[in-house]
């Protein structure tokens, strides 16, 4: 009699949490929609080969019309070429699928609460829930803490990977990495550090300067979406921290349409990285442009113009061939001065 008790009162529990799971994804559902009714992604505008205005041309790399290279993309960022399949050291594979370690909390605003906890199960795991919530502020501090007293295995990583559930809603400023070592030294302060303003931040990986042993990653954020009830709604699909080796070699080289006649392009560009955005030039970048692609590599290199120092091109083209190193993760690049003809 006790025991029909007992799994009667465990269906109840199992009905009540798939109720609440359901009602949790419909709240993310209607979210989003509102979400991208209301934004105007300034990114996926540009998704189509380019956006020029006033000599200015951007291209996401993610989304460009690539002809060659080595290098992995993801969400909308390209990176380093992986060279095998990289670790998640949350999750264990087995020959039944993923299993999670549970061996990190992670705290919001310091609250820490079991679903948070989802957002560092692997996806294909079937009791993974949905880390998502609201806030009445806009700014919030995302907190992963590793169980030092039980580390289960290695927490070696060089890669943190993101996937928003509201992509482009929220600016990352701040991420800072405190390794196992310092920690059990009593180190204070963070042994990696980003400190840029990633705006429009969505699906993507940022590459760490190297190899570290995590304890904590503390990552602050700016939530810039306010929905109808006047919450800032926020949450993860998932938040990897990931231990892979890439090509140290990788590039891309992908064509870019300007839709007129080109006489001249200019040195300077933008570029919107893992580090932030920023005004570099080609030369810093090690960008070489070209005028065509015989179907194995760029030919006839373009002399960029700088200044009074103009560089016409020799042929009549309205698209040129664009050729980088991939040593870090890369969002778009920007040439600012392009002048055309007719």
């Amino acid at each position: 009699m006790q025991s029909a008790q007992d799994s009667i009162t465990q269906i109840d529990k199992d009905i009540n949490y798939m109720k609440s799971g359901l009602s949790k994804r419909l709240e993310l559902i209607r979210n989003v929609q509102d979400y991208n009714s209301e934004q105007v992604n300034i990114l996926r505008e540009s998704a189509n080969g380019g956006e020029a205005s006033n000599g200015r041309t951007k291209f996401l790399l993610a989304k460009v019309d690539a002809v060659s290279g080595i290098y992995d993309a993801y969400g909308l960022t390209v990176h380093p070429k992986f060279i095998k399949e990289p670790t998640n050291i949350f999750n264990i594979p087995s020959a039944a699928g993923y299993i999670y370690k549970n061996n990190a909390s992670v705290y919001i605003d310091d609250v820490r609460r079991q679903d948070f906890n989802d957002m560092l199960i692997e996806d294909s795991i079937a009791e993974k829930g949905v880390a998502f919530t609201y806030f009445d502020h806009p700014d919030i501090i995302l907190d992963v803490r590793v169980d030092e007293k039980d580390e289960l295995g290695s927490t070696d990583f060089n890669i943190i990977e993101f996937l928003p559930y509201i992509p482009g809603s929220f600016t990352v400023n701040a991420i800072s990495v405190y390794t196992m070592q310092s920690h059990k030294r009593g180190k204070i302060t963070p042994d990696f550090y980003i400190m840029h303003d990633l705006k429009n931040f969505s699906a993507g990986r940022i590459m760490i300067d190297q190899t570290r042993t995590l304890y904590r990653c503390v990552i602050s954020i700016k939530l810039d979406y306010k929905n109808d009830n006047d919450m800032y709604p926020f949450g993860m699909k998932h938040l990897y921290f990931l231990k892979g080796n890439y090509n140290a070699k990788s590039s891309i080289v992908f064509k870019a349409n300007h839709g007129r006649y080109i006489d001249t392009i200019g040195e300077n560009i933008r570029v919107i990285d893992q580090n932030g955005e920023y005004d570099s030039s080609c030369t810093d970048e090690g960008i070489k442009l070209y005028m065509d692609f015989d179907g194995f590599s760029p030919r006839y290199e373009i002399t960029t113009s700088q200044g009074l120092n103009e560089n016409p091109l020799t042929k009549n083209i309205k698209e040129f061939y664009v050729a980088m190193p991939v040593d870090r993760s890369i969002t778009s690049i920007e040439f600012k001065d392009i002048k055309s003809g007719n």
